[in-house]
Formats: C-alpha cells, sequence, structure tokens
C-alpha cells in the first residue's frame, strides 16, 4: 500500500502529494482552533480524520494514538499511563 498515491482504500483518503497532505493537515490544525466541542470529542474527531488519511507507510496507527494522548493531556491535564 502506497500512501500518497491519491487512491481511496479500505477507507482511507490518501491525497495525491505531499503538498496535498500538507495542506489537509494544515485545514485540520485550523478547524480544531475554532472548534468549540468538548476536548474529548475534539480529539476522537482528529484521530478519526487523521487515520484516515493516513499519511504514512508505517506507524499511522502509533502516531495518532500518541497524537491522541497529547490532545487530551494538553487539554485536560489527565495522566495517561503510555
Amino acid at each position: 500500500m502506497k500512501p500518497v498515491d491519491g487512491r481511496t482504500m479500505r477507507g482511507m483518503d490518501i491525497p495525491k502529494t505531499y503538498a496535498a497532505l500538507f495542506s489537509r493537515v494544515d485545514t485540520l490544525k485550523a478547524e480544531l482552533a475554532k472548534d468549540k466541542r468538548h476536548p474529548i470529542e475534539q480529539a476522537a474527531l482528529f484521530h478519526l480524520r487523521f487515520e484516515r488519511t493516513h499519511p504514512f507507510i508505517d506507524g499511522n496507527g502509533r502516531t495518532g494514538r500518541l497524537t491522541l494522548n497529547l490532545m487530551l493531556t494538553s487539554q485536560m491535564a489527565i495522566r495517561l499511563s503510555m
């Protein structure tokens, strides 16, 4: 499975170019900054969209879970066991 080939496979929406990937991530970050939902809901939606984008050949799940934990610990001042 190639990560940047412009196809949609198994529920993934893979950008055609790295520029499109970076643009999508920037858009996602901007939308997240304006979002007024509860931090848990924000983190869950970010995780869903990140995993669907599938930007890396390997490590998407680990990166997504790490990002999810980072968002929750920074926004809610909670500790998660990693």
